[in-house]
């Protein structure tokens, strides 16, 4: 399954690109916690909280740590909300320093990146603990190929952040405490699978952001149409907005909803007849997509009908002279004059900010964490590690051919009816379509007032957008409430 791990689910990074060294074992192997006390305004109100590092040793060289951020007098009936984000191999830095936690990197006039405090942070709602898995963040990376193979594998990987977060949750006395889990992108997929065995924490909601889960509608394979019907309506949204299609008086929601509705009938019956598809369909479908996408008819013809997402990127602005972001279709960068050909295309995206480097460090982030946070050692913070996501193994090993989890987190609602789940997602997304996340756990046997989907007007990074930040902090809050 080469083609699939090298599908970057990943949220746009807030770091500085540059590769470094990996950083010696000894910088963090011996640390476990690290407590501090701190205090910020929200709400015009003083709060203060206490930050607490945590490592947890695993084999073969490989650890898990987190940064968690406590109000411990209000501990009994406290909410905890514990995140990650996805990649595979990025960091919680997304979610940490661009959403709830206590503070946001953002630049200066000058173009400097530094720590503000964060007026939306949800840390006056729930205590916060943000995990970094191994060879992301301050995390071990395995260091042998057996290690690799257990904790670079979505079960592996989904074993070690659930006995992680059990082993946290009973250190720091909050077994009882009603207890949120959310996962970004790649991390919705590891919160599904850890949906199978989670059970045992009794979890009272399930947040998925921007979730790849059914990842059989990401992988463009020979007879595998999903991508392209889940495809359509984000495209149709980012035809309108760059206005190669004209708006109409549509909203933007109104796009995406017509061009869904378009894709789940119409669309959907005439790839499914494949090469038995007469040419009079195959005229008149072309002549609908392209009304939908702002390509011309022969460009959806010559693509078969089926718009691969990274061609359709990389063609809507070509005339313009510029490529479109694939996890945030607003962002617009010029054509790029040379194109390491070695590289998947997708690492490219300019939304992301990789650079041409496969590792994204974060001084500032170290900096936070050893100075104001008082983590011992000099490591590099890896925000993004692009060597992780290569080495990545889905599936249980086997041989599978299908990869979806989602029917874990159904089971679990079953066992459970009480835990809640909302799914968020945004309209300028092309990384994981906001609708592949609805089609996911519309087929997972889950009833639909068990679930709440948010259609946000985002990229893939939902936090990242500021204007939207108070109104996922009210809608967060409702949700733990």
């Amino acid at each position: 399954m080469q083609t699939l791990t090298k599908q970057f689910f990943v949220g746009a990074l807030l770091a500085t690109t540059v590769t470094v060294p990996r950083m010696a074992l000894a910088d963090t192997a011996a640390i476990k916690d690290v407590v501090s006390q701190h205090q910020i305004a929200l709400n015009g109100k003083a709060l203060h909280y206490e930050a607490i590092f945590s490592s947890q040793q695993l084999t073969d060289g490989a650890s898990v740590s987190a940064t968690a951020y406590l109000q411990p007098a209000k501990a009994a009936n406290r909410p905890v909300l514990v995140v990650f984000n996805g990649g595979p191999g990025a960091s919680s830095s997304p979610l940490h320093f661009e959403g709830i936690g206590p503070y946001l990197k953002e630049k200066d006039a000058k173009g400097k990146q530094h720590l503000v405090t964060n007026p939306n942070s949800l840390l006056d709602v729930a205590d916060l603990v943000f995990i970094d898995p191994p060879g992301t963040g301050f995390s071990q990376a395995p260091n042998t190929k057996a290690g690799q193979r257990q904790y670079w594998s979505s079960n592996g990987d989904a074993k070690a952040i659930h006995d992680f977060i059990k082993a946290w949750l009973a250190k720091h006395h909050r077994s009882q405490a009603p207890l949120y889990i959310g996962g970004e992108s790649y991390g919705g997929y590891r919160l599904a699978t850890m949906a199978g065995i989670s059970a045992d924490l009794h979890p009272a909601g399930l947040l998925l952001i921007s979730p790849m889960l059914d990842a059989t509608a990401s992988v463009n394979a020979p007879g595998n149409d999903l991508p392209y019907i889940m495809s359509l309506p984000t495209m149709a949204v980012a035809a309108v907005k760059h206005g190669k299609v004209a708006a109409h008086g549509r909203s933007m929601k109104a796009v995406f909803n017509e061009a869904k509705a378009y894709a789940l009938n119409d669309y959907a019956l005439a790839l499914l007849k494949g090469d038995a598809i007469t040419s009079t369909e195959s005229q008149q479908v072309a002549a609908k997509v392209a009304a939908f996408t702002g390509l011309s008819r022969q460009q959806v013809l010559a693509a078969n009908l089926r718009l691969d997402p990274e061609y359709y990127r990389k063609t809507l602005l070509k005339a313009d002279g510029n490529v479109m972001g694939r996890l945030d279709t607003r962002v617009v960068a010029p054509i790029p004059k040379k194109v390491d050909k070695s590289r998947p295309s997708a690492a490219n995206d300019p939304a992301l900010g990789l650079g041409n480097s496969l590792v994204i460090k974060s001084k500032e982030i170290a900096d936070y964490l050893h100075g104001q946070l008082q983590v011992p050692g000099k490591a590099d913070y890896t925000a993004l590690s692009l060597k992780v996501n290569f080495k990545w193994q889905y599936g249980d090993g086997s041989a599978q051919l299908y990869f979806n989890p989602t029917s874990n987190i159904s089971a679990l609602l079953k066992a459970q009816p009480n835990t809640k789940l909302l799914v968020l997602g945004g309209l300028y997304d092309l990384a994981v379509p906001a609708m592949s996340s609805w089609y996911a756990i519309t087929h997972a046997g889950i009833k639909p007032d068990q679930v709440q989907f948010k259609l946000l007007p985002t990229g893939h990074s939902v936090f990242e957008q500021a204007s939207e930040r108070p109104k996922l902090k009210a809608m967060l809050t409702t949700f733990m409430q």
